[in-house]
């Protein structure tokens, strides 16, 4: 035999080529068909006509006959996948095995009774009530119970947290060499500008000399000296007894005006034998203020001070 020319080589490979692809082709359209024939086969198994015999042989008799009552579907249309469509296929259908077993079930019951129940049959009722056994008390007891628990005060209120300054944290601030001050200087606190003076008496005679006290806003008086500013040292004066404490306050005048000035005044820190003005016992934790030639003393002591400045009578 001739050997083929080049262009008879070429012609074999192109129908060698064409019968390789016609036989790719009728592959992809059998596997196609199958997948087909596999997905028609489950949505007839899950679909509600499933559930009925007398349907599903129907169907499957007609397909075979290939009647013209069966319609296969085409290959180009879906099957909706929407939720009423689910929601359709959820419910049971009208005419399934479940309600035909049910029926079955309710043909076996006897039929109902073709006479009504006579008038005079007394139906079976709940047993008859025994009145010696009582749950409660008697309504007497229970209305005599609620005026007394109307007569009762009514419960007191819990106790509220109480958030407010104890105090416990300004006496640690509020230190002078490891004491505690009871004292705290009030926002109005000044230095005097008169230069106010202290004179002590014993007994109705003058000890040593005057005490200045005009060099700062505050005096502590007590038997701590630590802290104290003017210390007494008789055992009825306390460790922080009282303090002079300088204000800066409003004040109406001879002339009916009100006048600000620095003024001193004296307050007793809950001393025990207490502070004396002029002879008179104050209250303590308040504020009194100091005249001209006042004369205090402290506890049962025969100290006596005497209150003048620079500009006072000789």
């Amino acid at each position: 035999m001739a050997p083929l020319s080049p262009r008879g080589e070429d012609r074999d490979r192109y129908r060698k080529n064409e019968r390789s692809s016609t036989r790719d082709r009728e592959h992809i359209r059998d596997r196609d068909r199958d997948k087909y024939r596999d997905r028609e086969r489950r949505r007839e198994r899950h679909s509600p006509r499933h559930h009925s015999g007398e349907k599903r042989d129907k169907d499957r008799d007609s397909y075979r006959s290939g009647s013209a009552g069966h319609q296969p579907r085409e290959h180009g249309r879906r099957r909706s996948r929407s939720r009423e469509h689910k929601r359709d296929v959820a419910e049971p259908p009208p005419h399934s095995r479940r309600d035909s077993k049910h029926d079955r079930d309710r043909e076996d019951l006897p039929p109902p009774p073709s006479k009504p129940l006579d008038a005079d049959r007394q139906l079976p009722g709940p047993p008859p009530r025994d009145e010696s056994v009582r749950r409660g008390p008697p309504r007497e007891e229970q209305g005599q119970k609620e005026e007394g628990e109307a007569d009762q005060p009514p419960p007191k209120p819990a106790e509220q947290p109480n958030f407010g300054l104890s105090g416990k944290l300004a006496a640690e601030t509020n230190t002078f060499k490891g004491v505690a001050l009871l004292h705290h200087e009030p926002p109005e606190a000044r230095k005097p500008t008169v230069k106010w003076r202290l004179y002590v008496f014993k007994n109705g005679e003058a000890q040593d000399s005057a005490l200045y006290i005009h060099k700062q806003s505050a005096y502590m008086i007590g038997r701590d000296r630590k802290v104290a500013d003017i210390p007494s040292d008789h055992p009825s004066c306390s460790k922080q007894h009282a303090v002079l404490q300088y204000r800066h306050t409003e004040k109406e005048g001879p002339d009916g005006m009100m006048h600000k000035a620095t003024r001193p005044y004296l307050l007793d820190l809950g001393s025990t034998n207490g502070t004396f003005i002029n002879g008179e016992r104050i209250d303590p934790q308040r504020y009194y203020e100091l005249l001209e030639t006042d004369m205090i003393k402290f506890g049962t002591s025969t100290r006596e001070y005497v209150l003048l400045n620079e500009h006072s009578a000789a």
